[in-house]
């Protein structure tokens, strides 16, 4: 603070807070250049804290789709910080354009809000599982966590290009981690596929983040890095192999496999024909039956 009562700028005998925002000259002259919405002569004529309550609750839309009260808020506070830098700051000059620079910041201040406050736009489309190329085997595979006991288990399926049953999978896991089931389902479904004798696969799981670790380096630390390096080598054999994010809607079939292998017993059981609880959905896969889900 300075060492007297006066106003540094204008000379004033007593610089107390309704001096600073709204009565000193160069106060004065801000707010005339501020297109303030409200009658100019109101600005000395109500006391301070009438006159903030006003100017907040005006919510008039200056340029660039800036509130009034968000303008009147911004001036208040720059007239103050200007103040301190003239006392503090020997070598602060006033703004040129001081609306200008209030506008500036009020504007991005405004915008940014919208964009934090702003819910995406969603919009209904219709996914289906869609049938590989000739000569590829595709792969569909997802885990299941129960949330009350924490019992996972993962399913997949493989099918041929005609979309016919080729291979299925459950297994219960016991209890654990979300990543650490889908990684399962996913190196279960790329060994059977190997082991089988198959040459080009493409694997589909609905859990994008999975599929964004196993397209990336893995680094020792990372907690489930043996797994990630197992479906890693075999997603980098002597095969054609590409793994794939899908909506849910596109891996039923894995899905209710995965939901299955939780009422199993422990470890892993295999279908070479696929069990009657899916053979509804296979036969929906085989249409081309699309199912909707709300995007972003």
């Amino acid at each position: 603070m300075t060492l007297t009562a006066n106003c540094d700028i204008c000379g004033a005998p007593i610089e107390n807070v309704a001096h600073i925002v709204r009565n000193c000259p160069v106060a004065i002259s801000v707010w005339h250049q501020s297109l303030m919405p409200m009658n100019l002569s109101l600005l000395q004529a109500i006391d301070l804290h009438t006159w903030v309550a006003k100017n907040l609750h005006n919510y008039t839309i200056l340029a660039y789709g800036v509130e009034w009260s968000t303008m009147f808020a911004f001036t208040c506070w720059s007239l103050w910080k200007w103040r301190n830098k003239n006392c503090f700051d020997h070598g602060f000059v006033f703004p040129n354009n001081p609306r200008h620079v209030i506008l500036m910041a009020a504007t991005d201040w405004t915008h940014a809000n919208i964009e934090k406050t702003r819910k995406p736009t969603r919009f209904l489309a219709a996914f289906s599982w869609q049938y590989p190329n000739e000569g590829v085997i595709k792969i569909n595979t997802d885990g299941y966590r129960k949330g009350e006991d924490g019992r996972i288990a993962a399913g997949g399926v493989l099918r041929d290009s005609s979309g016919q049953w080729m291979r299925g999978f459950a297994i219960n896991l016991g209890a654990g981690q979300v990543l650490e089931v889908e990684l399962w389902g996913i190196y279960l479904g790329l060994k059977i596929a190997w082991d089988i004798g198959c040459s080009a696969i493409v694997l589909e799981s609905d859990s994008a983040f999975v599929v964004h670790l196993l397209n990336k380096n893995v680094e020792d630390l990372h907690p489930l890095a043996a797994m990630l390096w197992g479906c890693q080598d075999y997603i980098n054999k002597n095969w054609v192999c590409s793994i794939h994010h899908v909506y849910r809607e596109c891996n039923m079939v894995a899905d209710r496999l995965a939901e299955l292998g939780s009422c199993l017993e422990l470890g892993l059981s295999t279908f070479h024909d696929p069990p009657n609880s899916i053979r509804s959905l296979l036969s929906e896969d085989l249409l081309g039956v699309c199912r909707p889900r709300a995007i972003v």
